[in-house]
């Protein structure tokens, strides 16, 4: 297993589909990068990143859907368990909706929260990242982030 002195000036990346659930209805699949660095000095503590975009276009109604989001926060990688990193996001999410038969489109920002961990896959420098997001005040956004990466 890989010593957290190893792990503690690491860059992980990971890349994965995001499944997004729109007003409880409508599911949606896109593509989602978290970058994260954990402190050399700290050793215990980093910063994640993350960004993602969801495109639909859904012919029978004329209707595109665009979904753009980022968020940032920290990310813990305990001294005991240096195999798993949890970490928490905040961000803002954008809907963009075009109806093309009618000319019109709306659009909304919203802001998020998640909530998600890194866990290392043994005997090699992947893992595996799962994560889950959502509006605070009204629910109508919901995320769930399957990832793998890398650590170097």
């Amino acid at each position: 297993m890989i010593s957290a002195d190893e792990l503690s000036e690491s860059t992980i990346l990971s890349l994965g589909t995001s499944i997004t659930t729109i007003n409880k209805t409508e599911k949606l699949f896109g593509a989602t990068i978290h970058l994260a660095a954990i402190s050399s000095e700290l050793k215990t503590v980093g910063v994640i990143v993350s960004a993602g975009a969801t495109l639909k276009n859904n012919k029978d109604r004329g209707v595109t859907q665009n979904i753009f989001s980022m968020g940032f926060g920290p990310i813990y990688q305990p001294a005991l368990l240096n195999w798993l990193r949890p970490y928490v996001l905040v961000g803002a999410t954008t809907i963009h909706n075009i109806n093309e038969r009618s000319t019109s489109s709306g659009s909304m920002m919203l802001l998020t929260y998640s909530a998600g961990v890194q866990i290392n896959i043994p005997y090699v420098n992947g893992l595996f990242d799962i994560a889950v997001s959502q509006t605070p005040k009204n629910k109508i956004y919901n995320n769930i982030y399957l990832g793998v990466g890398v650590h170097f």
